[in-house]
């Protein structure tokens, strides 16, 4: 809650992300530990801190556990704490709002409300069932527009980038995946999503999955390994216990102990209308033989057109992004001068690293203070500036500095040379 959009330049426009984490999985440990593992004890610290105010909303008797969880009294007071975290973290998003209210911003900023993936429960997060991929999405627009209005079309994370970019004004470019599902393209809505799952902490899987509005078709390329290993952060959940202590004694459900089993199903379709909670495989029935067949089309056009790197083992990625073990290091970035007048000159950043971030500060100005070159920016003719540029992975360049009244270039020996 510590990100802001005050401080910033009058009229400034801003783009931020603000993670309210109390719905995370970690904040579902008991605020008392019940066990002694590290994780266990520091969860719990922090959950106590974190959670302080919540208050217990949800009688763990009214829940409803789906199949896929063991009906305990521990997991029905687990998915008790997840709604009560839920209300708790609405009020966190509240005060959000309040201040944008507060600081005159409310009727000129769009605010999206998602989530990462799905619940946080053993069989959700992590999985490619619905309990695992499908999240809640609201959107407020300025002034109220199509306020109170629900939308029953397919959208996936893809689609945000395009769909903020749009609502920015700014053009989406042609190699971006996805749509802008508010804008034009809201014309043309997905027939498919798509998900993937691989790694997952310390447990390799490799999991594809195609949805349309009614059918899921999963693909699991790993069937030796169950879907649920063990997994430091799912142990401490106490519907993980509960799994462990019934698989123990033979007191899960057919379906639950499937989650245990060697080898999985190489391929899944579920009927989501039919089957919401996904608990029928129907995958190689006859009379769905057309639609298993239609998605999986779907899904092998989708990874022909999608590089897919959990096809690649981590060892080949290493070798591809730092060859023999180095880290490569981004160039220092391209800069031209235009005069504009006496009094504004106009730069144009470029690196010859491909994907690098530039960025820019005048001089003298701190390490907080780096400005994200987008492009057209114009700057007094007697200021001196600082430029870098920094690609993920990769070693950030040196910092250059340059004068606009000045012939002279100030960047280290050895380095890419800026250029005029």
């Amino acid at each position: 809650m510590e990100a802001s959009w005050r401080g910033r330049a009058s009229g400034q426009p801003f783009f931020g992300m603000v993670t309210l984490a109390t719905t995370h999985e970690s904040f579902l440990f008991p605020e008392q530990a019940v066990r002694t593992t590290d994780l266990a004890v520091k969860t719990a610290a922090r959950n106590s801190k974190l959670l302080a105010g919540k208050e217990k909303l949800t009688r763990p008797a009214d829940v409803i556990v789906p199949p896929w969880l063991p009906d305990t009294p521990e997991v029905r007071q687990e998915i008790a704490a997840q709604y009560d975290n839920i209300a708790f973290t609405e009020k966190k998003l509240q005060v959000l709002l309040s201040d944008l209210e507060a600081d005159g911003l409310a009727d000129n900023t769009i605010v999206i409300v998602t989530t990462d993936h799905g619940d946080g429960f053993p069989r959700a997060k992590r999985s490619l069932y619905d309990s695992g991929i499908r999240v809640p999405l609201m959107i407020r627009l300025p002034g109220g527009e199509h306020a109170g209005e629900v939308r029953d079309e397919l959208v996936s994370f893809v689609d945000l980038a395009p769909t903020i970019l749009s609502t920015a004004d700014t053009s989406v470019p042609a190699w971006i995946q996805g749509r802008d599902f508010l804008g034009s393209d809201r014309d043309f809505p997905n027939q498919y999503v798509f998900a993937s799952s691989d790694r997952m902490d310390s447990a390799m899987d490799r999991m594809k999955a195609v949805r349309d509005e009614r059918y899921k078709l999963i693909r699991n390329y790993r069937p030796e390994v169950p879907l649920l290993p063990r997994i430091a952060f799912r142990e401490e959940l106490r519907s993980m216990q509960a799994f462990r202590a019934l698989s123990a004694t033979n007191g899960l459900s057919r379906l639950q102990n499937s989650y245990f089993d060697t080898p999985r199903p190489t391929v899944e379709m579920y009927d989501t209308l039919g089957d919401p909670e996904e608990t029928r495989n129907l995958a190689g029935e006859e009379r769905l033989s057309a639609v298993q067949n239609r998605l999986a089309g779907a899904l092998d056009d989708w990874l022909l057109r999608t590089p897919d790197w959990s096809a690649v083992t981590e060892r080949e990625m290493v070798e591809m992004m730092w060859p023999a073990g180095h880290q490569p290091v981004t160039f220092a970035p391209n800069l031209r001068i235009e005069k504009m007048s006496d009094q504004a000159v106009n730069i144009t950043l470029s690196s010859p690293t491909e994907g690098a971030s530039l960025a820019w500060r005048y001089e003298g100005e701190s390490d907080t203070e780096w400005r994200v070159y987008t492009g057209g920016t114009r700057i007094p003719a007697i200021a001196c500036i600082d430029v870098k540029a920094v690609r993920y992975g990769y070693e950030a360049s040196v910092n250059a500095s340059k004068c606009m009244y000045s012939d002279e270039v100030l960047l280290p020996s050895g380095t890419h040379e800026v250029d005029e």
